[in-house]
């Protein structure tokens, strides 16, 4: 028995051998295996960091893009009465504010007229900054009265405003033609024709905008509005009317809030011209900035998808073995 148990051992220890060169092969398939996939992670891994980047590239694209063609709220303060008193009480408190207001000329009272400001305190407003803006008390007659006017100006020696004011009941959608063809390109109206009391961007043609008596209930609301959504608005004031009527504490209160959201950038007074070069994309270089934005974003989506294929090729590789 102990013989026939010898005579088998060479067969095992073979057996053993063969195994053990088995194990062998195994294990270094095994560490090949690894040692690829290890480089296709590194490989993925790589393109991942690189795509993950421009994504995180274009995200911050569009955030500056909107961040910079975010455009404030502006606000006009329309003063439509050129009583002396104008030039006595709110003009001190406007330059203390850096602030401009807009003039309003009805033609039934100009600079030099009794009480009302002097030509030279007139042009001493318009070289401030303050901007002038024409006041039609009856749209049914607009044409007549621009006419009127139009030849008052020449003689007064005044340059004809592109700003139109119609007082409340006054202005009709059925204007807006005539109104252009006289070569306004802002007409300033009190929601008439069921308009839009804050207006948006300023497009081509006759840009529309709302206007709210001075002392009217919820001008607080209605600034707020006009700063949360960048949009356009005007107030009126007269020295004697009802909810228009120059009030000095309210008035100071006023210009008190909207310092508020000047300071922040988000409202600004301005004259009409201005808050349409600010509001038109065309003037404010937001459609340029938009332009160059499409570009360099197509140019990263681009780049992203290439870094997309070259992972999945990576990835695959490993599967094609």
């Amino acid at each position: 028995m102990i013989r026939r148990d010898w005579w088998h051992l060479p067969a095992l220890i073979g057996l053993a051998a063969v195994l053990l060169v088995l194990l062998w092969f195994v294990e270094a398939d095994n560490k090949a295996d690894k040692r690829k996939r290890e480089q296709i992670e590194e490989q993925a891994a790589e393109l991942e960091t690189a795509r993950d980047g421009l994504i995180k590239e274009r995200d911050q694209l569009l955030r500056d893009f909107e961040a910079n063609a975010a455009v404030p709220g502006t606000e006009q303060i329309l003063i439509l009465e050129l009583d002396e008193m104008l030039f006595s009480e709110i003009y001190p408190v406007m330059q203390d504010e850096g602030i401009p207001a807009v003039l309003g000329l009805s033609g039934e009272a100009f600079p030099g007229d009794p009480g009302m400001i002097s030509p030279s305190e007139f042009e001493d407003l318009m070289r401030a900054g303050w901007g002038l803006c024409l006041v039609c008390e009856d749209g049914s007659r607009f044409a007549q009265w621009d006419d009127e006017i139009s030849t008052r100006l020449e003689e007064e020696g005044i340059d004809k405003p592109v700003t139109v004011y119609f007082p409340e009941g006054q202005f009709s959608l059925s204007l807006e033609e005539e109104i252009l063809r006289r070569g306004y390109t802002v007409a300033v109206h009190h929601g008439e024709d069921r308009l839009e009391l804050t207006a948006g961007d300023a497009a081509e043609g006759l840009w529309l905008v709302g206007a709210h008596p001075w002392n009217y209930t919820g001008i607080r609301g209605q600034i707020d509005e006009v700063a949360r959504k960048g949009g356009e608005h005007c107030f009126t004031l007269r020295f004697s009317y009802g909810r228009e009527e120059y009030v000095r504490h309210s008035f100071d209160n006023m210009l008190g809030y909207i310092r508020s959201y000047r300071d922040k950038d988000t409202l600004r007074v301005t004259t009409f011209e201005e808050a349409r070069r600010l509001h038109d994309p065309s003037l404010n270089g937001v459609n340029a900035a938009a332009e160059l934005w499409r570009q360099r974003d197509a140019e990263l989506a681009e780049q992203i998808r290439e870094l997309e294929r070259q992972i999945q090729e990576v990835y695959a590789s490993w599967n094609d073995d």
